[in-house]
């Protein structure tokens, strides 16, 4: 890139979005900038004392490995009973209960119950790799699952989840018994409360959102974009189904109710011929749940129009798909890997964008023609 690469080829060769080279680069010119400001005596003697430097931290590294392993290599011979007296040959520090346990490959609770007597009814650590490590506790699993059985068939409550139930069995009846513990063995035997609110089943999408011809649903949503005057501002636009032609796009600084009508009025107007009341009867606009969506205004609005409103299910963004990838295009196209001054300057490259977009864009469900072309060869053959 420093050397003038362009840009578009070295996207394509090594499969990285323009936006990120950019950003790269200019992170690259800072970054040199700021080293050449600092610059400072002869660089060849910083590189040496640098170099010295590492040497000598590499070397005491070096050292403290050594002494480190053999440290281990001879506390793993001991007896944790004699882990008090051991010290670090290197720092004349007793070791660590953690750094010890970690070199045995043990838990800390196993030094814990042979340093505590009583503690464990066992002389050697109960260590195992198959079920429960650590010490013995008082209560089997069986038995604390009957405590919890007991607990539950007494309590004048219903549908009680698992922290409640360690909670009385620890502090009413003093049963000492993690609530980790109490929550594997319930969801083992299966006595844990079911879900409070019935779990619907996913609403999947199995219908078709691409129409047959022109003009039966369009889709509307809306996208943020930065502006360094500015600040946040909107883009909205509407989608035709049929084609993914743009039919509107507008940009505006406050995204509310009014500023979603204005890309609805001009493809009423374009492919209607007339705003007037019910010109637009037997169309439906497929929108997002977004406040400004759902408000009386807009509701009222597109009705009387005649358009039928039509609502994606929630958390599924395919339902509105068209409208969907058009600003996922319109985004890699226009917004990402560019800084625009004010909305002024979005303004003139969304509309640009649209028109390139219509008339020179190839879709596939439209047999690779742009929307402008699906549309043409539409009416041609209609009128034949």
């Amino acid at each position: 890139m420093l050397g003038g690469e362009p840009l578009d080829a070295l996207s394509r060769e090594l499969g990285v979005v323009i936006w990120r080279l950019e950003e790269w680069r200019g992170k690259a010119l800072a970054s040199m900038e700021a080293r050449l400001s600092r610059r400072e005596g002869d660089p060849i003697q910083e590189q040496l004392d640098c170099a010295t430097k590492k040497i000598c931290e590499l070397s005491m590294e070096s050292e403290l490995l050594r002494e480190s392993c053999e440290a281990k290599e001879s506390l793993r011979q001991r007896r944790p009973q004699e882990m008090s007296a051991c010290t670090s040959p290197s720092t004349g520090k007793p070791y660590g209960v953690l750094g010890t346990c970690a070199a045995w490959g043990i838990p800390r609770s196993s030094f814990y119950s042979k340093t505590c007597p009583g503690t464990c009814p066992d002389d050697e650590m109960s260590v195992s790799l198959e079920g429960k490590t650590g010490p013995k506790t008082e209560l089997s699993d069986a038995e604390l699952l009957s405590l919890i059985h007991d607990d539950l068939a007494s309590s004048s409550f219903t549908g009680e989840g698992h922290r409640k139930v360690w909670a009385r069995l620890r502090y009413v009846r003093g049963i000492p018994a993690s609530r980790k513990r109490v929550l594997r063995i319930m969801r083992e035997a299966n006595p844990l409360s079911p879900h409070r609110v019935p779990q619907k089943p996913p609403r999947e999408h199995t219908g078709r959102i691409v129409t047959d011809s022109p003009n039966e649903m369009w889709g509307g949503n809306g996208a943020k974009v930065f502006t360094l005057d500015d600040g946040w501002g909107w883009i909205f636009a509407c989608v035709e189904h049929w084609n993914s032609e743009c039919i509107g796009h507008h940009v505006t600084k406050r995204g509310d109710r009014f500023a979603v009508l204005e890309p609805v009025a001009p493809g009423i107007l374009s492919e209607f011929g007339s705003v007037e009341a019910g010109s637009a009867c037997g169309l439906s606009l497929r929108t997002d749940h977004g406040g400004q969506y759902l408000s009386d205004h807009f509701q009222k609005q597109i009705r009387a129009w005649g358009i039928a409103p039509s609502f994606a299910f929630l958390e599924q963004s395919q339902t509105n798909g068209m409208v969907e990838r058009f600003f996922r295009t319109l985004k890699e196209q226009v917004i990402y890997g560019r800084v625009y001054r004010n909305l002024e300057e979005v303004r003139q490259a969304v509309s640009a964008f649209a028109d390139i977009y219509n008339s020179q864009w190839p879709i596939e469900k439209n047999g690779y023609l742009s929307p402008t072309d699906a549309r043409r060869a539409y009416y041609e053959s209609e009128a034949v």
